[in-house]
C-alpha cells in the first residue's frame, strides 16, 4: 500500500513538472508573441506617423501648384454678357475688347491696350442658343488688369448697349470649385445665425460661440456644422470683420 503511493506520488511529480515546463514554454511563446506585436505596433505607427507626413507634404505641395496656377489666372480677366457673335462687325474679339473696354470704362492707361489673346468658355456652343458664354482674354500688361478691376470696383456696373456686362478676375479651376463648396453652405449658415467671411479662396471663415474659425476645406466646414464638434483648423480672435459677408 505504502509503496503504491509512493508511486502514485512520483507519477503525480512528474506530471506537475510536466505541467510546469508546458506552462514556462507556453509563457516564453506568449513574451515572444507579446514582443512581435509590440515590434508591429512600433512599425505601424512609425508608419502611420510618415504617411500623416507625407500626406501633409502632399498637400502643401497641391496648395502650391494651385497657387502657382492661380497666380497665373489672376492675370486674367473673365467678361460676362458679351453676345455671341459680337466680333462680326471686328477683325476679331481681341479687337472688340481693345476698343471697347476703354471707352466703357472710361480708362486712359498710360500704355496702349494690348490684349494677348482671348476665347469663349466652355470653348464649344452650348445647345441653348440662348445662352451667353463667358470669354477670357488676358491683358498684355498686367497694370492694365489692376486698373480693369479697380474701375469695375468703383463703378459697378457696365453696358454695351441694353447688355450688362461683368469683369471679374480669374482664378484657377480648383479654387472655383473650392469656391463654390464653401458658398453652397451659406443658406445653411444663416439658417443656424452663423456669422461669416469669404474674403480669400482658401479661408472660410465663421464667428461661432463668439471666437472666429477659419476653415480651409469645405468638407471640414460641413462636417462642424453637423456634428457641432471642433476639427482641427486654425483659429483667430473674433472681429468686427467677421460678422457680415463681403463677396471676393
Amino acid at each position: 500500500m505504502a509503496q503504491s503511493t509512493k508511486t502514485n506520488t512520483d507519477l503525480l511529480q512528474v506530471e506537475v513538472a510536466a505541467i510546469r515546463g508546458d506552462f514556462k514554454d507556453l509563457k516564453i511563446r506568449v513574451t515572444a508573441a507579446e514582443s512581435r506585436i509590440r515590434r508591429a505596433d512600433n512599425c505601424a505607427n512609425k508608419h502611420s506617423r510618415k504617411f500623416s507626413e507625407l500626406e501633409k507634404v502632399v498637400a502643401t505641395l497641391k496648395s502650391q501648384i494651385t497657387e502657382q496656377k492661380d497666380r497665373n489666372k489672376r492675370s486674367n480677366l473673365r467678361i460676362f454678357g458679351v453676345p455671341e457673335g459680337i466680333k462680326s462687325n471686328y477683325k476679331s474679339a481681341v479687337d472688340f475688347l481693345i476698343s471697347w473696354i476703354p471707352v466703357a470704362l472710361q480708362l486712359d492707361f498710360d500704355n496702349d491696350f494690348e490684349i494677348k489673346w482671348t476665347h469663349r468658355v466652355p470653348t464649344y456652343k452650348p445647345n441653348n442658343q440662348t445662352a451667353q458664354r463667358a470669354m477670357i482674354f488676358k491683358p498684355l500688361r498686367h497694370q492694365h488688369t489692376e486698373q480693369i478691376l479697380a474701375q469695375m470696383r468703383k463703378i459697378k456696373v457696365v453696358m454695351w448697349q441694353t447688355q450688362k456686362i461683368s469683369i471679374s478676375q480669374g482664378y484657377a479651376k480648383e479654387n472655383v470649385i473650392h469656391r463654390k463648396g464653401f458658398l453652397a453652405l451659406r443658406k445653411r449658415l444663416t439658417m443656424m445665425e452663423i456669422s461669416f467671411t469669404f474674403n480669400d479662396l482658401s479661408k472660410f471663415r465663421i464667428t461661432y460661440k463668439g471666437q472666429t474659425k477659419v476653415f480651409l476645406d469645405p468638407e471640414e466646414l460641413t462636417r462642424f456644422l453637423h456634428n457641432k464638434s471642433e476639427p482641427q483648423m486654425e483659429t483667430e480672435p473674433a472681429n468686427s470683420s467677421s460678422l457680415n459677408y463681403t463677396p471676393p
